[in-house]
């Protein structure tokens, strides 16, 4: 019997380049993001279903579409924190749907799922993807629209997009 669930997707981009280049670092920054990442869960109300399943990747499950957009948001907030001080940033990139999904052996299975990988996939670092489904229900004030037919929204909020923006400039005058 399927489930109305909401999913909450997240990687790390180019993970494999990170790994080979700063080993060291990028095994303390993955280590504290999966412990953030947790916590963040966790206060949200919703549970890891799977973490490094593909390469740095973590499979969220949440029960209403609004908690995940708080965990995305409260976890995109600490990663791009100043006080984020593991060597490298992660530039994790997110994406939140919701639907119907098969729950089987601990998994969930089904095109929910597949939409969301795919929605991740859409995400640039530091950004959190939402479908129309998922905003929806979580609301208008977690979302903004993407500019795709209403499609895709993205997750925002005001001053977490100037966080991004910053941080990206910091990285690009970095050469990251």
């Amino acid at each position: 019997m399927p489930e109305l669930i909401s999913v909450l997707m997240a990687d790390i981009p180019n993970s494999g380049a990170l790994w080979e280049h700063q080993y060291a670092d990028m095994a303390q920054a993955v280590s504290c993001y999966e412990e953030l990442a947790l916590q963040c869960t966790v206060t949200n109300g919703g549970r890891v279903l799977k973490s490094r399943g593909e390469n740095d990747g973590l499979f969220l499950v949440f029960a209403s579409a609004a908690n995940a957009a708080c965990c995305a948001i409260e976890l995109q907030r600490n990663l791009l924190s100043p006080n984020w001080v593991h060597g490298i940033q992660l530039g994790v990139r997110m994406a939140i749907h919701c639907g119907e999904a098969q729950h089987r052996d601990g998994d969930y299975f089904g095109p929910t799922v597949n939409r969301c990988a795919r929605l991740r996939g859409a995400a640039a670092p530091g950004q959190v993807l939402i479908s129309l489904a998922a905003a929806v229900i979580a609301g208008p004030a977690q979302a903004r629209d993407y500019g795709q037919a209403g499609a895709v929204w993205r997750v925002a909020e005001p001053d977490l997009l100037a966080v991004i923006k910053a941080r990206l400039e910091r990285m690009q005058a970095n050469g990251e």
